[in-house]
């Protein structure tokens, strides 16, 4: 969590509670049978987007433009896997 911390993703993110983006865990649940699920959440992070949620605003590129790709890889690793 401090990887998300130090990166903003919790400005707009929690595991288990929607907030301006959608709840981690479902994310995880989102993607759960891709067996690429993981680097489909990376890729999203990366680009940014809506990526099908029923949210009003767009997640920017690379989240806020503070992790690097391997915590990008990292961070969505640990999002794939909660369920």
């Amino acid at each position: 969590m401090s990887l998300a911390s130090k990166s903003g993703c919790l400005a707009c993110h929690a595991i288990d509670a929607d907030k301006i983006g959608p709840a981690w865990r479902k994310v995880g649940d989102k993607y759960k049978s891709d067996a690429h699920g993981a680097s489909t959440i990376a890729s999203n992070i990366t680009r940014g987007g809506r990526f099908g949620w029923n949210k009003s605003m767009a997640m920017p590129a690379k989240g806020a433009g503070r992790a690097t790709e391997a915590e990008i890889a990292q961070l969505a690793a640990f999002i794939a896997a909660l369920r």
